[in-house]
């Protein structure tokens, strides 16, 4: 929602992208926070990106300053949409906006993972703590951090955040009210920051928006990283 001139409140607005398909993705393997490469699909998906983004009205001007996970997958998209956009932002490289680290699972389809680890396996889909693998409470906390400091540094702007699945699933589950779709590849998410000297709130103006997703890719349903219903896991 807009701030009139007689509201105290200052707000920023951060667009939030999840990476192109990467072949991980698309043959079902559980990534966390393996350094994996878009695919040809993921590539054109981030080209699409770009395009969407660019016809895009603003509220408020685009920052000069666009963060990305470290992950290639995720940095390699930012770069593609800022050419897009015709943009020079820098992009500025944030290891809180990883992916959560599935520990033993990564590099392994579910079918595997549920073999070969089948005792942390349970435990990790029925919501338990399981030995090497990032916890719910550790992934809201460092989203949160980041984001908000992030929004600080952005204030009166529109700032690109370009991540993972699982972690903008957790950030907007964690910071706004409401069901959280799939967040398919390539899909937008708008998080709008409000702050009033030390209190600060947030809503969603945007959920997993993917319209510009070609509809006959592996990205536009279900993408199988890791086990659905488990929050923060969407590689």
């Amino acid at each position: 929602r807009a701030t009139s001139s007689s509201d105290p409140r200052v707000r920023s607005s951060s667009r939030h992208t999840r990476h192109g398909e990467t072949s991980h993705n698309k043959n079902g393997i559980l990534q966390g926070q393996l350094d994996t490469a878009l695919n040809d699909t993921g590539l054109r998906q981030a080209q699409r990106l770009g395009a969407r983004l660019l016809k895009r009205k603003l509220e408020m001007p685009l920052s000069n300053t666009a963060y990305s996970s470290d992950l290639g997958r995720a940095a390699v998209t930012g770069r593609i949409v800022l050419e897009a956009l015709g943009s020079d932002a820098l992009i500025v490289c944030d290891a809180r906006l990883r992916e959560r680290h599935l520990g033993p699972f990564q590099g392994l389809s579910e079918a595997q993972a549920s073999e070969v680890h089948s005792t942390k396996w349970v435990r990790f889909i029925s919501g338990r703590e399981a030995e090497g693998v990032e916890t719910t409470p550790q992934v809201v906390q460092r989203a949160v951090a980041a984001l908000t400091e992030i929004a600080d540094k952005n204030l009166g702007r529109t700032v690109l955040v370009f991540s993972h699945g699982g972690f903008i699933h957790c950030a907007l589950s964690t910071l706004t009210p409401g069901r959280v779709p799939h967040i398919a590849n390539c899909s937008i998410s708008e998080l709008r920051f409000f702050r009033t000297g030390q209190s600060t709130s947030w809503t969603a103006a945007e959920r997993g928006e993917g319209d510009h997703v070609p509809s006959g890719s592996s990205s536009a349903g279900k993408n199988v990283d890791v086990p659905v219903g488990v929050p923060g896991s969407n590689g």
